[in-house]
């Protein structure tokens, strides 16, 4: 076969070329050395005109196109030198398509340039969009109002109650390996992505997620299942020296020195919307901070407020005692445990060359609020400060 082409196909343009072998009545008719491309300018519209209603949030005409090469029966095909470009995203790598099963069954090895994955989800409602808008969780949009007493009301929470669709997970069966050059979602950056995932009997287990976040080292697993009545979710997460200062600048505009974080954490939940899920998260973490440092500015509005705050009056205390006011480093460590999407700890410790001190809490993901409190021994030398102006000092002050 020379050439096999059609200019549109539901929209969908093809043009290939291969050999059809086997075609006697004896032998299993296969596909030998066929080359294809496929092009079209409307991905969506052509879906919709095969029956699939899916409409991208990028809102635009998204373009699609792909090419490679095809040996196989008419069930079971191997594809190589895969090269596509969807919308502005360039991709290429190997596969194969089996069609001998109850599903179909997809093996993909890609590689991917920069990826924008909200330009590729299913398009929002007006209300879910509103809502994104009007709260975020960098803590931009997220501001309180002031009641007539004077006293901040707090934020809304940002999660939807829309239906999270996981009905793709159930229509075919898949192993994929992907590599991104970066993975984007709203303002979290992946750089070298890697991910092994395995979609089965409408579950997908990918156990091997490795990326670069803020500078730190992220590594995890995650297990989707859509069966039963409602969808279950497992994580593991490791993250190893993110660097908090790109991370609170990039996410909610603060202003810090230095500071580096590890945080582990295993957690489980279910629902059907993103309020359900942080409504039912559960399990235990583990977080530490190294040598934070920040400025004068304003450090609330983020989950790292109870010891950003804290450390900001302790500059501003030791520069009101004459004192140097980037001493402040600090190194925060501590547990917690996570239920009903409350994480509570109560051995957070802190030690700085300004003082030592202990906190416990929570954060409550669904109210979208935080409460803190503590002590803090002031070190030797601050005291001595605080001494020579008044003899009524306590050696012992508390924070909230």
């Amino acid at each position: 076969m020379r050439q096999l082409s059609a200019a549109s196909i539901a929209g969908l343009s093809m043009t290939a070329k291969g050999a059809l072998a086997g075609l006697s009545d004896e032998e299993s008719p296969r596909i030998e050395n066929l080359s294809f491309k496929l092009k079209t300018a409307n991905l969506a519209r052509f879906l919709k005109m095969a029956g699939v209603n899916y409409r991208m949030r990028a809102g635009k005409p998204m373009a699609f196109s792909l090419s490679g090469g095809a040996t196989g029966n008419g069930r079971k095909l191997r594809i190589g030198k895969l090269a596509g470009k969807l919308g502005k995203l360039d991709f290429s790598g190997k596969g194969s398509v089996d069609l001998s099963g109850p599903r179909v069954k997809i093996d993909a090895d890609l590689s991917t340039g920069v990826l924008k994955l909200e330009d590729y989800l299913p398009a929002e409602s007006r209300a879910a969009k509103r809502r994104r808008t009007r709260t975020d969780l960098g803590g931009r949009k997220s501001r309180g109002r002031r009641s007539a007493g004077g006293k901040t009301k707090p934020a809304a929470p940002p999660w939807s109650d829309e239906a999270i669709d996981l009905s793709a997970l159930g229509t075919l069966d898949a192993d994929v390996k992907l590599r991104a050059r970066s993975l984007i979602f709203d303002q979290y950056k992946l750089d070298n992505a890697r991910l092994v995932a395995n979609l089965k009997d409408g579950t997908l287990d990918a156990p091997n997620l490795s990326a670069r976040l803020f500078g730190g080292k992220l590594s995890g697993r995650l297990n989707i299942s859509s069966g039963g009545p409602s969808p279950a979710y497992r994580m593991a997460l490791s993250l190893k020296d993110l660097d908090v200062p790109s991370a609170l600048r990039k996410l909610a505009k603060k202003k810090l020195k230095s500071g580096k974080l590890d945080l582990t954490a295993n957690l489980v939940s279910a629902g059907g919307s993103q309020a359900e899920l942080v409504g039912a998260l559960k399990g235990t973490g583990n977080l530490a901070i190294r040598r934070l440092d920040i400025d004068a500015h304003s450090v609330g509005g983020t989950v790292f407020a109870p010891v950003l705050v804290l450390m900001s009056s302790f500059n501003q205390l030791a520069g009101s005692l004459g004192g140097n006011r980037r001493k402040g480093l600090a190194n925060l460590t501590g547990s917690f445990n996570m239920e009903r999407g409350i994480a509570r700890f109560t051995d957070f410790k802190l030690a700085s060359n300004l003082g030592i001190g202990v906190a416990k809490g929570m954060v409550d993901l669904p109210k979208w609020h935080i409460d803190s409190e503590g002590e803090v021994r002031l070190a030797q030398n601050l005291l001595v400060q605080l001494l020579s102006r008044s003899a009524k000092s306590k050696q012992v002050l508390p924070f909230s």
